[in-house]
Formats: C-alpha cells, structure tokens, sequence
C-alpha cells in the first residue's frame, strides 16, 4: 500500500517537473570535455539556469506534496482574550495543571485532594476576577 502511494506521488513530481529547463541543463552537461562549460555558456546563463531549475523542483515538489506550513510555537507568549483574566489567576492556573499532572501521573489519594484543593481555589480565584472586574466596569460607567 505505502510503495503503490511513494510510486504515484514519484510519478506526479516528475510529470509536474518542466522538462525544456532540463533539457538544456543537459545538453550543457553533455558538450564535449575538450573545450571548458564557461568558453561556451555564459556564467549568468548557467547560474539563471541553475536558478531555474531548483526552482521547477521546488514548484514540482509543492504541486505534488502540498506546502508545510509550521504553526508558530516558539512564541510563549499568547494573547489573553479574556479583560479579567490577571496574574493571580495566571497562577492559580499554573498551580492548579501542575496539581493535575502530578495526580494523573502518580494517582494518589494525597494527589487527588490536592488536585481538588487547586481546582477550588482556581474556580475562586476565577470568580473573584470576574466579580472585580465586573465592579470596577459598573463604578467607571
């Protein structure tokens, strides 16, 4: 199954692969060894030609296997949507997936209450936010 899927992408990347560019790249390889590449092609002749090339290899390859397009994950940073969400609740959401973790890795009784104390305390620390944001929003209207 994999080879039949390896041997129809081979097939398509070669079909979408413009052949004049090769056949001129070749052709230049071809000559004669007697007289030198340079006394008979200009170097910017080559080098656009080169250029070209990888370009039409570069085009065949997207054609055939799609563009890869990495998702930014070097950026820590990510934007807060929420206005009422602050540090303290930064925190207590640290604290409370540092709680998870370590319960769903070692599942005990003493991880378990932990877990649920954080929880509590994030849900409070959550609530709070909100209701002080929600005053200082009715206090500025």
């Amino acid at each position: 199954m994999i080879d039949v899927q390896v041997n129809e992408k081979r097939d398509l990347f070669l079909a979408n692969i413009d052949d004049e560019k090769l056949l001129r790249i070749n052709a230049l390889l071809n000559t004669d060894n007697n007289c030198s590449i340079v006394d008979t092609y200009a170097t910017a002749d080559i080098n656009t030609d080169v250029s070209l090339f990888g370009k039409r290899l570069t085009d065949s390859a997207k054609t055939t296997f799609g563009m890869f397009n990495p998702s930014n994950t070097n950026n820590p940073k990510k934007k807060n949507t929420k206005v009422w969400f602050n540090d303290s609740c930064k925190t207590s959401r640290a604290h409370y997936h540092t709680c998870r973790r370590s319960f769903l890795s070692r599942k005990t009784n003493g991880d378990r209450e932990e877990m649920t104390r954080a929880s509590k305390q994030y849900e409070k620390v959550i609530r709070n936010a909100k209701l002080n944001f929600k005053r200082a929003f009715k206090k500025a209207a």
